[in-house]
C-alpha cells in the first residue's frame, strides 16, 4: 500500500496564503547528491491595503522520499522545511 500526502498551505485571515513544498519521490540504484533536493514551503507574505493588514503564515514543508538500492553518496543537502511566517508590524516594517 502506498500513501501520498499532498502539500499543505500557509494560512492568513483572508489573503497572503502561501504554498507548501510538494512531494519529491526518487527511486534509484545509486544516487549522488552534490547539490540540493528541496521540498521547502514558501515563506509567508504580509499584505497591507486600505482596508486591512494581514500577516501570512509560511507554507508547510513538503516530503522527500528516497529509496536507493545501492549507494547514497555526496555532500549535498536534502530537506523539506516549512516556510517562515511573516508578520506585518507597521506599514513600513516587516519582520521575518
Amino acid at each position: 500500500m502506498q500513501f501520498l500526502f499532498f502539500q499543505g498551505f500557509g494560512g492568513s485571515a483572508s489573503r497572503g496564503a502561501t504554498v507548501g513544498g510538494g512531494i519529491i519521490k526518487i527511486f534509484a540504484r545509486d544516487l549522488k547528491v552534490d547539490g540540493t533536493i528541496s521540498a521547502q514551503g514558501q515563506d509567508g507574505v504580509a499584505v497591507e491595503d486600505a482596508r486591512k493588514q494581514v500577516s501570512g503564515g509560511g507554507g508547510a514543508g513538503g516530503s522527500v522520499y528516497i529509496k536507493v538500492g545501492g549507494t547514497l553518496s555526496g555532500s549535498g543537502l536534502i530537506h523539506a522545511d516549512g516556510g517562515k511566517g511573516n508578520a506585518l508590524i507597521k506599514s513600513t516594517e516587516q519582520v521575518r
